[in-house]
């Protein structure tokens, strides 16, 4: 993050090229995202285990952006970056910038 609050270029560009796949883990990733999310330490930024629809593990996250430009963009890196990207597992979105997502724990362990 700059020293405005912002994520920085290399930032966005790491969430962009981030290939779940490829890594077989989403644990660097949202470390990356959790560092550079503004306002995180204000439940902006939620993570807990539970079940998917299906009633699989997943990993629940919640991001809101809190009107942030910032974090608008890191939302914008997720949305276009790579496939597979985090996207994968979203789940909903509503207005005023909440996202929801359902990591499922079991896509990992199928990678190869």
């Amino acid at each position: 993050m700059d020293e405005d609050g912002y994520p920085e270029d290399e930032v966005l560009n790491f969430i962009k090229s981030y290939n779940l796949a490829k890594e077989k883990t989403v644990d660097k990733l949202l470390e990356v995202i959790k560092e550079n999310w503004n306002y995180a330490d204000i439940k902006y930024f939620t993570m807990r285990k539970g079940k998917d629809v299906l009633g699989d593990p997943c990993m629940k996250l919640q991001l809101h952006t809190g009107g942030w430009s910032g974090n608008e963009s890191i939302i914008d890196a997720i949305q276009n970056g790579k496939f597979p990207t985090l996207w994968i597992f979203w789940t909903k979105s509503k207005a005023g910038g909440h996202y929801y997502f359902d990591i499922s724990l079991s896509w990992f362990k199928n990678k190869k």
